[in-house]
């Protein structure tokens, strides 16, 4: 399967500091880190596709207030007559809520409210950075203003925020789409990314520790979090995803004794969020709640 070659889309300010890393990241890994540090927050925003304009127009549109942050939100509200429960959808890094627009749908035609929301830095909201803490603050203040969730549906690195709060959430079922199975990738991959040699990569993993506490993989562990609050978990992983490899998903699984894998093939990382079946599939297991 074909995939295209993203960085020739980057920004300047990424391509210029992959080549600094990676000339000088071994003689300068301390300072270089802190930078780099600064860069992993930054967000991207990327443009609405037609259909998700289309469904955005006919949900409820809202701002909730963040600290200094507003965050973008669209409801597709129950009917009253078929009150089944709320399902929050949380969007990757760089993502948006709009991206779950077939699924959303398909659970307001199934009588759940669904919700969906751009993180801080992403989408509509406010903000050029964001950070897991940040997408977790926005689901802790999304349950708390209106009621908990039901259910909730991660795609990529949504599964993080969205374990970390579901001590406060508490969702009885959980789905993870082409979601990292532990923190510590996230950090592999984006050193890869940005050409890290070895002295940086350890200098970069010492600053994150040094930022957030050095327990902080365990602190976001999906498996953890989920296991001890007691979600029922339906993992979705697609074998050609090129961004989140499946054995991630594999991995997640197998972690999550009581869990469900859903397979999937061809449809990499993003179209997996707009496949029917996926969407018919985590529709009936929500339901099946």
């Amino acid at each position: 399967m074909k995939h295209r070659d993203t960085r020739k889309r980057e920004p300047l300010v990424p391509r210029l500091a992959r080549g600094l890393f990676a000339t000088l990241g071994g003689r300068l890994p301390g300072p270089l880190s802190w930078l780099a540090l600064k860069l992993w927050s930054k967000t991207r925003r990327f443009p609405r596709s037609a259909g998700e304009r289309r469904a955005l127009a006919r949900a409820e549109a809202d701002f909730v207030p963040l600290g200094d942050c507003r965050v973008a939100v669209w409801r597709w509200p129950q009917a009253a007559q078929r009150r089944r429960g709320r399902v929050l959808l949380v969007h990757g890094w760089n993502g948006r809520g709009g991206q779950w627009y077939r699924l959303a749908e398909a659970l307001h035609g199934a009588g759940y409210e669904a919700v969906v929301f751009d993180a801080p830095g992403h989408g509509a909201s406010d903000g050029g950075s964001s950070s897991l803490f940040r997408f977790a603050d926005a689901i802790t203040a999304l349950a708390r203003r209106d009621a908990p969730f039901d259910a909730v549906v991660t795609h990529s690195f949504g599964i993080f925020p969205a374990s970390l709060t579901s001590g406060s959430t508490r969702p009885r079922r959980v789905v993870a789409i082409a979601a990292p199975s532990d923190f510590d990738r996230l950090v592999t991959r984006f050193a890869d990314w940005m050409a890290m040699p070895e002295r940086m990569r350890a200098a970069f993993r010492a600053t994150i520790a040094a930022r957030h506490g050095a327990d902080l993989a365990r602190r976001v562990s999906p498996p953890v979090l989920l296991r001890r609050h007691g979600a029922h978990v339906m993992v979705v992983h697609d074998r050609d995803d090129a961004i989140v490899p499946f054995a991630c998903g594999e991995a997640l699984a197998a972690a999550l004794p009581d869990s469900r894998l859903l397979t999937t093939s061809g449809l990499g990382h993003g179209r997996i969020l707009r496949d029917p079946e996926v969407v018919s599939a985590v529709v009936d297991f929500i339901t099946a709640g």
